[in-house]
């Protein structure tokens, strides 16, 4: 790299082309907002989130999709998925959220099987409230919510009351 702008010494080699596939929904002939992107920690899967809470999983080496999650259907809240992420935990036992945008509602599953899954209802104060802000510490074991000033935190280990939460103890 060069600070002079001479991309001589720049030395990036093209991999592949993907065409990144958006499901659409028969006789949707809605605008499409800017779709949402995630990796996983490993880099296997990536996750595209768009309108009507339409989240689609796709492996990369098989570009085949894993998983597609269908939000309520089309009606007047026809807004775009939010805070689509994966966690950044241990490997093989990550997790992927994202925020139903109208409802306000945290979907958290298990992105591994894709056989469990949680949601989260976050209790709106106002019509005028929204999700500032959705993300994992570090570890990924514990997520956080931010509403109208105040921070939601979710343990990610620990399901209580009930069974252990898929990505385990440390």
């Amino acid at each position: 790299y060069s600070d002079s702008g001479d991309t001589n010494n720049i030395n990036f080699s093209f991999i592949t082309r993907l065409s990144i596939p958006i499901p659409r929904v028969p006789g949707d002939d809605l605008d499409f907002e800017e779709p949402e992107l995630a990796f996983s920690a490993d880099g296997s899967k990536f996750a595209i989130a768009m309108n009507n809470e339409r989240v689609s999983v796709w492996d990369i080496q098989s570009k085949v999709p894993l998983k597609t999650f269908m939000g309520a259907p089309k009606s007047i809240y026809d807004e775009r998925t939010a805070f689509l992420q994966f966690s950044s935990g241990k490997r093989g036992k990550e997790v992927l959220v994202f925020i139903a945008s109208h409802l306000y509602i945290i979907h958290v599953i298990d992105a591994t099987s894709f056989e469990t899954e949680e949601m989260l209802p976050l209790k709106l104060g106002t019509d005028s409230s929204y999700v500032g802000w959705l993300f994992f510490d570090p570890s990924g074991g514990t997520l956080y919510a931010e509403l109208d000033g105040t921070l939601y935190e979710w343990d990610l280990q620990e399901n209580e009351p009930g069974p252990e939460w898929w990505i385990g103890e440390e």
